[in-house]
């Protein structure tokens, strides 16, 4: 999967290309689950449900009594991209393609993690 993009200059009433770009190779792949491999998130393993238990004295005061909850906190969102690029501007003095940006590789990774809740 990819595709390419050239800029054309019509001033004067000529069609005069200026640059062109390429972008090729495009693989994305989106991951969501826990325990997840990651770079820049520190994650623990996966507890599912959490209990935070009160006393008893805390119990009565509050009338309100702490059942488990699910907690998706250590729910983990990554995305990764990878493709080629590479961008070439229209030499009209030679009639020529030259390169601006040579054939490179890009590589993006971002990782999301929901804030745990407080």
């Amino acid at each position: 999967l990819g595709f390419k993009l050239t800029v054309i200059d019509d001033i004067n009433g000529r069609d005069m290309p200026l640059l062109r770009g390429d972008l090729s190779d495009i693989r994305v792949r989106l991951r969501r689950g826990f325990n997840l491999e990651t770079h820049s998130i520190e994650v623990l393993p996966p507890s599912i449900l959490r209990w935070s238990p009160l006393s008893t004295m805390d119990k009565l005061l509050s009338k309100k009594q702490t059942l488990p909850f699910s907690d998706l906190s250590e729910l983990i969102v990554k995305l990764t991209a990878k493709a080629s690029s590479a961008i070439d501007y229209y030499n009209a003095r030679v009639a020529l393609w030259e390169p601006l940006l040579e054939p490179s590789p890009l590589h993006v990774v971002v990782e999301w993690q929901k804030a745990a809740p407080s």
